[in-house]
């Protein structure tokens, strides 16, 4: 079988393989699907974007690349395409863990909304935390509206708190104080709330095992 990807390429992906394949089970099968590929600019497509992904996944917290890891063994199998996605939401997860900017992070955020089940925006609207300056756009506005009616709490601890122009902070639940909420802490917290947003199979490397041990009983009554 001619090899698409060295060893090396895939390396980091076998620490989220389960313990029923070993590592070669898992080149094989990557390999097995760049070969399926009729169309030979698909073929380097498909190449190139798990490269990528695996390239970016040191970036990515291990709850993602639980995930990214099992997406690319069920998606690619099937529905080829589905790398595109995978890879466009691996790129925005490293934006999101490792954003260079405020504004890289916001537009993760953005990219992610777009991709996922459980949103970023949504995410961010259950736990009450919004970006600072859109907090004290919110405060001022209320305050200018309703005067002392208005939550005089809040406002004061928008003026009591720390955070910076950029900072995302969260509301408490009696919305009468706030916490600055950092960039790294928020998508650290949402990895772990992140859901099924890809596919996953507990079941394809037990797939996998059966259809290598059918393979070897057929060449054995051969």
């Amino acid at each position: 079988m001619k090899k698409y990807f060295k060893n090396e390429d895939l390396f980091y992906i076998t620490q989220y393989a389960s313990t029923v394949c070993d590592d070669q089970e898992i080149y094989n099968h990557f390999n097995d699907i760049a070969a399926s590929y009729e169309d030979v600019n698909e073929q380097k497509t498909y190449i190139n974007s798990v490269k990528n992904i695996v390239d970016n996944m040191g970036c990515i917290y291990d709850d993602y690349n639980q995930k990214i890891y099992s997406s690319l063994l069920v998606e690619t199998k099937w529905k080829p395409e589905g790398i595109q996605k995978i890879e466009a939401m691996t790129n925005a997860l490293k934006d999101l863990c490792e954003p260079k900017t405020n504004e890289a992070f916001i537009k993760a955020g953005q990219k992610l909304d777009e991709l996922a089940n459980y949103s970023f925006s949504n995410f961010l609207a259950d736990n009450k935390i919004i970006l600072y300056e859109d907090l004290e756009a919110l405060v001022d506005m209320d305050l200018r509206e309703n005067g002392l009616e208005a939550n005089v709490y809040l406002a004061h601890g928008l003026m009591i708190s720390y955070a910076k122009y950029g900072d995302y902070v969260q509301v408490n639940d009696y919305e009468n104080g706030i916490d600055v909420v950092f960039n790294k802490d928020i998508a650290k917290e949402y990895a772990e709330k992140f859901g099924e947003v890809l596919t996953y199979d507990n079941d394809l490397c037990t797939d996998l095992q059966n259809d290598m041990y059918l393979e070897e009983s057929q060449s054995l009554r051969l």
